[in-house]
């Protein structure tokens, strides 16, 4: 479960990095297309993972993993502010 959710996880972080690109240098189509191109691979990784783990466990964990770690890009590499409530 381990390399899944590692492969996901960078995958993911990576698709939303281009896609984030994407947006803010005036929505250049190379930096969508990639990231679209990556979310499509995810999928498809998330799918095979299907066959060896339980799908709420490979789920919870990604999800929680997604979360912390594209906090941390956002206001690292993206210098974004958040609030308490969000």
């Amino acid at each position: 479960m381990l390399a899944y959710l590692t492969v996901l996880t960078i995958g993911e972080l990576i698709a939303q990095f281009f896609l984030k690109l994407g947006q803010v240098v005036k929505n250049n189509i190379i930096y969508v297309s990639v990231g679209v191109f990556l979310y499509g691979f995810i999928g498809y990784v998330y799918y095979l993972s299907l066959f060896e783990t339980k799908m709420a466990s490979i789920s919870v964990s990604w999800h929680v993993v997604m979360t912390l770690a594209t906090i941390v890009i956002s206001i690292a590499y993206f210098n974004e502010t958040y609030t308490i409530q969000e």
